[in-house]
């Protein structure tokens, strides 16, 4: 009797009693139960409530318990089986496995997104969640259980961030996780032929590379991400030039190529339309957002960037409207026609300048932004715009941080310059141009 108390009290001494991990308790109607007492995780379990869970979820990181916590590393067994109303789940950072039928016939979850940590997706983790559209799995899964996805008749996308997939031993040939195999595997660039000598991944038909962006041209993605991104672009000269690509770009990195970022901080409700140029000194851009970005010299850059997040590509907007104009900033990740771009009256950037096209030739490429100008009714502008020019050096919120002006020439030089304020003649031609510390947008 005594031997068998000595056992049961070190067994509880390191954290590892079944007792404690039979043991449930309650937070914001979720129900955990303590793995560890040593390093204070939990895991999520079946409600002890009987709640049967609708809706969105979120799972959180952590949670307290009589003055003590805990980070949730686990959603244990049966945790959300049979929940057919739910409809999201948001993992936290600090998952490491999903157990046996955790979210078993979850039929209204259409995607899910593994989150960096996890390293195990048990048996039948997601089994028959038969609306289930769209699955990310991250590069630290090592564990693929038994029938996993087993009955997800509707998986068209299966989203990898890792360089490779997970070990290949853990999927010998007696086990299947799919009963169809017609999922498209979306893998990071230059890892496709890791994946195609993967026993499990090499049964699928499509293996597609995504994350390797080459400037000009068309990039399509339709879900969100963090992975390896590589990114591709030849500068010509060192004129100001448009950029609008799916992911967030460490201004740092590009610093370091020798590169600029400036972004638009337009106000509104002036008489005249007010847009600041601003240089970005630090921080991260936004994807699916205009910017402008100009190289000290010609070059050509290939920039690789191991963990940025990368967004499903959409066309997006930046607006400035003064008291009577509208100006509309929009990007584009597959080009627009020359048509388009003439009869719209489209301003694209050439030459350090905004300017309109004269014919239907003259097309925007991929990964681009044009301005449309209008008055505040809708309807075409028909006169020329005055775009006063301000030099802030506030930062500027919800923007990279750390910014500094791009210098405007004085207000009493009547000479003209364009939008990098280098001087030239008198414009015959259409455009933006500086003069006299205002932007002048001159259309015919």
């Amino acid at each position: 009797m005594h031997l068998f108390l000595r056992t049961l009290g070190l067994s509880l001494f390191l954290g590892l009693s079944p007792a404690y991990s039979a043991f449930a308790f309650e937070v914001d109607k979720l129900s955990y139960a303590i793995v560890s007492t040593i390093s204070s995780t939990v895991k999520v379990t079946p409600s002890e409530s009987g709640i049967i869970y609708s809706g969105d979820i979120t799972i959180p990181e952590s949670v307290t318990y009589e003055g003590v916590k805990y980070s949730v590393t686990e959603i244990g067994d049966n945790a959300f089986e049979n929940c057919s109303g739910l409809t999201n789940i948001s993992l936290p950072s600090t998952l490491e496995r999903i157990e046996d039928s955790a979210f078993g016939f979850c039929s209204g979850l259409t995607s899910v997104v593994i989150p960096e940590g996890t390293k195990t997706i048990n048996a039948e983790a997601f089994w028959h969640c038969t609306n289930l559209a769209s699955i990310t799995i991250p590069g630290s899964l090592t564990t693929l259980g038994h029938r996993a996805l087993y009955g997800c008749s509707n998986l068209k996308t299966i989203i990898f961030t890792g360089t490779y997939p997970f070990n290949s031993v853990y999927i010998p040939g007696v086990i299947e996780s799919f009963d169809k195999y017609e999922a498209t595997l979306y893998v990071p660039f230059d890892c496709a032929s890791n994946y195609k000598k993967n026993a499990w991944c090499s049964r699928f038909p499509a293996i597609v590379e995504y994350g390797d962006v080459v400037d000009g041209v068309a990039y399509s993605q339709d879900f969100n991400v963090t992975s390896r991104i590589r990114y591709t672009r030849s500068f010509k000269n060192t004129n100001w030039q448009p950029l609008y690509v799916p992911f967030a770009i460490p201004v740092d990195t590009l610093k370091n190529h020798g590169l600029k970022l400036a972004f638009l901080n337009p106000t509104s409700g002036d008489e005249e339309a007010t847009v600041e140029f601003v240089i970005a000194v630090s921080g991260l851009s936004k994807p699916n957002t205009p910017y402008m970005i100009k190289a000290e010299e010609p070059c050509d850059v290939v920039l690789n960037f191991p963990s940025v997040a990368t967004e499903a590509t959409i066309d997006n907007s930046i607006n400035c409207t003064s008291s009577t104009q509208k100006f509309t900033f929009t990007g584009t990740s597959n080009g627009v026609s020359g048509e388009d771009m003439y009869n719209n009256s489209y301003y694209a950037m050439a030459g350090g300048m905004l300017c309109l096209p004269q014919d239907n030739t003259v097309f925007l490429k991929p990964q681009r932004w044009y301005m449309k100008v209008e008055n505040l009714d809708g309807t075409p502008a028909q006169q020329a715009a005055t775009i006063r020019f301000v030099v802030s050096e506030e930062e500027v919120e919800d923007a990279p941080t750390a910014i500094e002006s791009i210098d405007a020439p004085a207000a009493t030089d009547d000479a003209y310059y364009n939008i990098e304020g280098r001087r030239t003649a008198a414009p015959a031609q259409t455009g933006l141009f500086i003069h006299q510390g205002k932007i002048l947008l001159i259309r015919k």
